[in-house]
């Protein structure tokens, strides 16, 4: 009933790791003229502020250049992104906090124009020196340079559920470097 969904299916993650993938959907997105290109892990849990998320997004006045992300669980999660900041409408990051400054990989939103903005000369969208974590950091440092802004919806919330399991991981990777 639904011809038009698209997925690649993964035999062997370990190969690209999580931006592999990423690239890889973001190409077809943009490819298929999606006006607006949400990236959600697999453990993430959405609701019904998922509407207010693409609202908001599609409705802002920097949607071009801007790249979004919600308010969620804490733990290993960016500063201004745990949920005891909820509120209402949009609030910028401006990278006052240094340490937290970017937007977590784990679901984030942006518009085709904003990938033209800061894709790479290959046309990927993450870098593949951080396959398995951290190369929207990398990409978000690109994406300033370029002119690009960052922000927060602040009435929008999902719950990501294996984030304890993420920081394991973390550990587990950054050990083996």
């Amino acid at each position: 009933p639904y011809s038009n969904i698209k997925y690649t299916y993964i035999e062997d993650q370990t190969i690209r790791g999580l931006a592999g993938p990423y690239n890889d959907g973001i190409k077809m997105a943009v490819e298929d003229n999606c006006d607006l290109i949400i990236l959600i892990n697999d453990d993430v849990v959405l609701n019904n502020s998922i509407n207010n998320f693409i609202d908001i997004i599609m409705n802002h006045e920097f949607k071009d250049i801007g790249l979004y992300g919600p308010l969620s669980n804490g733990l290993h999660i960016n500063s201004h992104q745990l949920a005891d900041k909820a509120g209402k409408g949009i609030r910028e990051i401006t990278h006052e906090y240094d340490q937290f400054s970017d937007i977590n990989g784990f679901i984030m939103a942006f518009s085709p124009e904003f990938y033209h903005l800061v894709k790479l000369p290959n046309g990927d969208f993450c870098d593949m020196r951080k396959i398995w974590g951290g190369g929207e950091e990398i990409m978000q440092d690109r994406a300033r340079e370029r002119g690009a802004r960052m922000f927060i919806i602040k009435n929008c919330w999902f719950y990501h559920q294996r984030i304890s399991g993420w920081v394991k991981f973390e550990r587990w990777t950054n050990s083996r470097v």
